[in-house]
């Protein structure tokens, strides 16, 4: 055989193999919506998240006709197991699609759906059983899948190209030419102040802030200019998105200050930094208390939300575990998908939270594990919007509690998201 010949045959092995790796979407003329298979192998939580970040849902098969076409289209190209968006993660047995359309249709595999070992709370399109529906656990299993759009007009981010989700809405800054107004909200904030940023902005984000009779949250701001005073405002929300604090400060050129946060009332939430000249910062919180709990955490000012974030080390055992601080700096609801990969790569617990319009939360790491050991490991995060995160680890070997702060990274390019 010639070189000539052997490069064709390669060439053409390639073609025939790889014809779906880019996936054409489809357009079924019986509902209007468009699908797509992605072969790329992805947990379920993965996949859906890659779905919604593109405008669209894992795909839900909500009727014979649905699924015959989805079959004929697209399943008999596929040489691999295929998610689809259901699952009874929340009550056992109850499975709902991802939309919250009605799960009537069904077409489980003779015996399915039977949660073997207790685990099994996704949907998969099974290769070598024709299909029919089967429920496998999200931790161990990675399938192609197929993202459905309800119109043609929503699919003008489902192109074949890789999906850089890094690009979108990275906010650097927020840079902007307006005039913000840093007293708006109700007129009952307390703290409420009049002042005018004009021009340019900047615009940062704090996922952490606690006041009560133990705890103190304050910043510490550095201007950045080295000739122009810095005009700050600084907003704290609590966890259900309401706004309680407003407060300001100037900053000489070069300048540096430190300020307590104080509200009328023991609060939980996240603070927002807006100036009209570059800052950098850092939020300081204060345990100050009887013998138990005495530390203080430094978060460094986040300039952008993000839609990737991992916790690059976490434990939970007996004597470490691993809190996480997480908002929603939209003024819309996000949700927030939630991955604890063991040590050795091993997917261990996939999770969701969802967030109202400038929301927040904070949870242990022993919270999503409910009963489960983990000694080293990280945590991934993934929103199609845009948040913010911060962890804490905690020592708790003695009883008392110590923390140390771990700032969430962005991973590097070239990450298998």
């Amino acid at each position: 055989m010639t070189k000539g010949i052997i490069l064709f045959f390669i060439a053409a092995l390639m073609t025939s193999t790889m014809s779906y790796a880019d996936s054409a979407k489809i357009l079924n003329t019986q509902n209007g919506h468009v699908y797509q298979l992605t072969e790329s192998q992805k947990t379920w939580t993965e996949a859906r998240f890659h779905c919604d970040s593109l405008g669209g849902y894992l795909v839900t098969i909500t009727s014979k006709g649905e699924e015959d076409f989805i079959s004929d289209k697209i399943l008999r190209h596929s040489g691999k197991d295929v998610w689809a968006g259901a699952t009874d993660k929340d009550v056992e047995g109850d499975w709902r699609w991802v939309t919250g359309e009605p799960f009537e249709y069904q077409n489980w595999r003779k015996g399915e759906p039977n949660n073997e070992k207790g685990i099994e709370d996704y949907l998969e399109l099974r290769l070598v059983f024709g299909f029919k529906w089967n429920d496998v656990p999200n931790a161990v299993k990675r399938n192609w899948f197929i993202c459905e759009w309800d119109k043609q007009t929503d699919t003008n981010r489902a192109d074949s190209s890789p999906v850089v989700l890094s690009e979108k809405n990275t906010g650097i800054l927020e840079s902007t030419n307006r005039e913000e107004n840093i007293t708006s909200g109700p007129a009952e904030n307390p703290g409420e102040k009049n002042f005018i940023i004009s021009g340019q902005t900047y615009t940062y984000y704090l996922p952490l802030f606690t006041y009560s009779n133990r705890y103190l949250t304050g910043v510490g701001i550095s201007n950045s200019s080295a000739s122009e005073q810095a005009n700050v405002s600084i907003t704290v929300f609590d966890n259900n998105g309401h706004n309680v604090l407003k407060d300001s400060m100037s900053i000489v050129p070069d300048g540096q200050e430190t300020k307590v946060l104080y509200t009328e009332s023991m609060q939980q939430g996240w603070s927002k930094i807006i100036s009209d000249q570059p800052l950098t910062g850092v939020c300081f919180m204060i345990a100050a208390g009887a013998g138990s709990e005495n530390y203080m955490a430094d978060v460094a000012f986040l300039p952008k939300t993000y839609t990737d974030l991992h916790v690059p080390h976490v434990s939970s055992d007996k004597s470490w575990d691993t809190h996480l601080f997480i908002a929603n700096p939209n003024d819309f609801e996000e949700t927030v998908y939630i991955d604890v990969v063991a040590s050795d790569g091993t997917l261990t617990v996939s999770s969701s939270k969802k967030f109202g319009a400038l929301g927040s939360t904070d949870f242990s790491l022993s919270s999503l594990l409910q009963g489960k050991t983990l000694v080293g490991g990280k945590v991934k995060m993934f929103a199609s919007s845009g948040f913010v995160a911060y962890a804490l680890y905690t020592n708790i070997k003695t009883g008392a509690r110590s923390f140390a702060g771990i700032s969430p990274m962005e991973p590097f390019s070239g990450s298998d998201k």
